[in-house]
């Protein structure tokens, strides 16, 4: 009985067609290899500017210590946090780097921040895209564990660097004092308000204990209604006092917030006088640029090996045919 057995190309054929275009394959990827050292020694060098910033977080342990409704006040006064979160997340705001961006170079320099770092930008570009020219070079990153928040920012001009990520902290600053005293504002208001509403209740309640006294001139027997009433009456003014008193506080830290210069960070790690230059790498990516040509090249060689990766192949009898 006869058998066809299709029998596909194996690892010797297609290490016998690349051996047959070795010097094609040596040549590509000693020419890749070259271009890319090349391109990295001759590409600018860049400095980078690495900062640590510790958010200014402050104590709740005097709240805590006053109860629940010391807590839940100070919660409700003490208004927005510079927490590490929100410090990370204000670094790449498009205000704060608008501010910086859009902001004179320095040194005599009237160029914006962000056409320095991109100076193919047209004259009448967007400011988005000169702000984008500066979010490119910036990247922010969070340790959770210690809350610090890194800061780093790249360019080829290491004073411009050091200017762009001082400027940072101060406009990152200016940006959370803004936002503070815009919600104190909100918070006095309200304050305000509730002022008002604590202070007619407390009259109220002082009124009815006032009309309570008068009604019994002569006293009240103890362990009758007339005492139990007259103990509700005085909580009732003892609390609502409370209340009010709280309430005045919390306006007057309110109004207090919004004259306050706030502090949102603090720079752990300093620059240093002369900023680090940023690694070239040149030898991995060489090396990754002559394993990618390498690669493509020989791939291409056995895809234009003709019946090499093909599906079809010329069958094999069996030896058994008669």
């Amino acid at each position: 009985m006869t058998t066809e057995r299709a029998r596909g190309p194996g690892w010797s054929d297609v290490v016998a067609a690349l051996r047959r275009h070795r010097a094609a394959l040596v040549i590509l990827t000693l020419l890749a290899g070259a271009v890319t050292a090349v391109y990295a020694f001759v590409r600018p060098q860049y400095y980078a500017a690495n900062l640590l910033l510790a958010p200014m977080v402050p104590s709740r342990t005097a709240a805590l210590g006053g109860g629940l409704t010391a807590a839940l006040a100070s919660t409700f006064s003490s208004g927005l946090q510079p927490s590490p979160a929100f410090i990370s997340r204000l670094l790449t705001s498009q205000s704060v780097l608008a501010g910086v961006a859009l902001a004179p170079a320095g040194d005599g320099d009237s160029l914006p921040v962000g056409r320095r770092l991109k100076r193919r930008l047209a004259a009448d570009a967007l400011d988005e895209k000169v702000v984008q020219a500066l979010r490119k070079r910036v990247s922010v990153n969070l340790d959770r564990e210690t809350g610090i928040v890194g800061v780093s920012v790249q360019a080829r001009d290491s004073a411009l660097v050091r200017r762009i990520a001082e400027r940072l902290v101060e406009e990152v600053t200016k940006s959370f004092r803004i936002a503070s005293q815009e919600q104190a504002r909100g918070l006095r208001e309200a304050q305000m308000v509730r002022v008002d509403s604590l202070g007619q209740q407390l009259a109220v309640a002082e009124e009815d204990q006032r009309r309570f006294l008068e009604e019994n001139r002569g006293g009240v027997a103890p362990f009758t209604r007339m005492a139990v009433e007259a103990g509700r009456l005085e909580a009732q003014v003892s609390l609502a006092r409370s209340l009010y008193e709280q309430a005045m506080m919390d306006r007057e830290s309110a109004a207090a917030k919004v004259l306050e210069e706030t502090v949102s960070v603090v720079v752990v790690d300093r620059l240093p006088r002369q900023l680090p230059a940023v690694p070239r790498r040149t030898t991995l990516k060489t090396a990754l640029a002559m394993f990618l040509t390498f690669v493509i090249a020989a791939t291409w060689i056995l895809l234009r090996t003709p019946g090499l990766l093909s599906s079809g192949a010329a069958p094999e009898r069996d030896p058994d045919e008669g």
